[in-house]
């Protein structure tokens, strides 16, 4: 089976929903069966440790965050167990993740999205979401399950194709180069649903609310098409010789940077070729 870009950490015990509650930006209480939910662990900063997607397991709920980015947080989570009655595990042996080529499905198969995603949910799986702008879903749960749920199609997605997948629908994952470096709206995690701006204090919390009643973001996310396939995450981005972002996510060709707003129109230069802009679909 292909490899997954995530890890799941594991977080059980009778206290789990308020821990979290208190440490990522999305509502945990939004959790279900059926589909995960977009979210991000900040520091005190409101600077993004990691994305995460939350998927409701049994007996425990599974932040699934990209593999390098695994370590550190678990470590920022354990700084805040206390005495909660929680643990807190990398579950990589148990639980895992795939991405499936919708298009190629429905192709090929006839299978509707629809039906497909609650079949999952028998099968207990879980799956990112419905939505119809997207090539691909993302699938969580058990191992084994996950294994005999694979064999069956031939549309799962290599860890390259995923990446490719993730930048094309402008999802940023954030590794160990890119941590704590952006806040939430930098990465647009406001416009993907990833951000409750309800649910109360959270660590991080009132930058992210002050960033939202401001109302204006001067750096977000954009994608951009490469003339070269030599960037790497970190590199800059410039335009008249002036510093406009850096490039956080990369798929050949295919990247995410965080840029000036302003410029988001401009095609950019990185070193001697060009970044076209493509405008994201969200």
């Amino acid at each position: 089976m292909n490899k997954s870009i995530y890890n799941i950490i594991l977080i059980s015990g009778t206290d789990r929903y308020q821990f979290l509650q208190g440490l990522i930006t999305q509502d945990i209480n939004r959790i279900n069966t059926l589909y995960s939910i977009p979210s991000a662990i900040c520091n005190i900063k409101g600077r993004v440790i990691s994305t995460c997607n939350i998927v409701k397991l049994k007996d425990s709920i599974g932040l699934a965050v990209p593999k390098s980015i695994t370590n550190k947080v678990i470590d920022h989570l354990s700084l805040y167990q206390l005495r909660s009655d929680i643990k807190i595990k990398n579950s990589n042996k148990k639980y895992t993740a795939i991405a499936v080529n919708i298009k190629s499905l429905n192709s090929k198969s006839h299978l509707d999205l629809f039906a497909l995603i609650d079949n999952l949910e028998k099968k207990g799986l879980i799956a990112t979401n419905k939505s119809k702008k997207k090539d691909y879903t993302e699938i969580y749960g058990d191992k084994n399950t996950i294994n005999n749920f694979a064999i069956k199609t031939t549309q799962l997605l290599s860890e390259k194709e995923w990446n490719n997948a993730k930048i094309k629908s402008g999802l940023v994952d954030i590794n160990r180069k890119t941590s704590e470096l952006y806040t939430p709206h930098m990465l647009n995690l406001d416009l993907i649903g990833a951000i409750s701006f309800d649910k109360g204090c959270y660590t991080g919390q009132e930058i992210v609310a002050r960033t939202e009643n401001l109302g204006r973001v001067k750096r977000r996310v954009n994608r951009y098409k490469l003339s070269t396939d030599k960037a790497k995450i970190g590199d800059e981005l410039t335009l008249n010789n002036n510093k406009i972002g850096k490039i956080i996510n990369v798929a050949k060709n295919n990247i995410l940077a965080v840029t000036n707003v302003d410029n988001h129109q401009d095609v950019l230069e990185y070193k001697t070729y060009f970044a076209k802009p493509i405008e994201l679909n969200y």
